[in-house]
């Protein structure tokens, strides 16, 4: 029997067949919401990305931090907008960069490396925020040195809730439109951090 006869049947009878109205309801309702919420840009694609599309080993910022034309090298060249290497890990330590901050850039390194495939798609950088800025990452690592001269990161950072950097480094995910989105510390593990970022870029291919 079909969902019309079903109605009509129930009509006879003098029902109204409230349950099955309300089923169709909420299918149609979520077939509609499907199409509605579809991204017709590169840009919405990125903002449902940073929001949902990760299995949140990371911490999510709120809000999201857009660092466009904010992120420069060594030699004063914007870093932040290079489209060629879309994704990005950037290591913000403050001060000297120590043996808890050494240890996380060889953290980073690894997980970049198991990456394979897609790590082409990732580059890596390293910004030191604060006085006392005189040690950098180890060059083994093969970090780009980062500086920030027009922004206060700690502050802008802040205002995303992001935890203190006195307490520790903080390592960014950064999307293809500058915006770091999601954030990991000292305590979290390396298995995560790969699967998330393996996730956002094969979502966004």
């Amino acid at each position: 029997m079909t969902n019309e006869e079903t109605i009509q049947l129930a009509e006879s009878k003098g029902e109204k067949p409230w349950p099955l109205i309300i089923m169709l309801a909420m299918v149609f309702s979520v077939i509609a919401a499907g199409f509605l919420l579809v991204p017709k840009t590169e840009d919405q694609k990125l903002m449902w990305l940073s929001l949902l599309g990760t299995n949140n080993y990371g911490e999510l910022m709120n809000p999201p931090l857009d660092l466009s034309g904010q992120l420069f090298d060594s030699e004063g060249a914007l870093w932040s907008d290079d489209l060629e290497t879309p994704w990005k890990l950037v290591l913000v330590n403050q001060g000297d960069c120590d043996a808890v901050c050494q240890e996380m850039a060889g953290f980073i390194n690894r997980v970049h490396t198991r990456m394979n495939k897609l790590a082409p798609q990732l580059k890596r950088g390293y910004l030191s925020v604060g006085e006392n800025s005189g040690v950098s990452v180890d060059t083994a690592f093969d970090y780009e040195i980062l500086q920030a001269p027009s922004i206060d990161m700690q502050a802008l950072l802040a205002q995303s809730g992001v935890p203190s950097l006195s307490d520790g480094p903080l390592v960014f995910l950064m999307n293809p439109l500058s915006v770091f989105f999601l954030y990991y510390t000292t305590e979290h593990e390396g298995v995560g951090m790969l699967e998330d970022i393996q996730h956002v870029i094969k979502l966004a291919q």
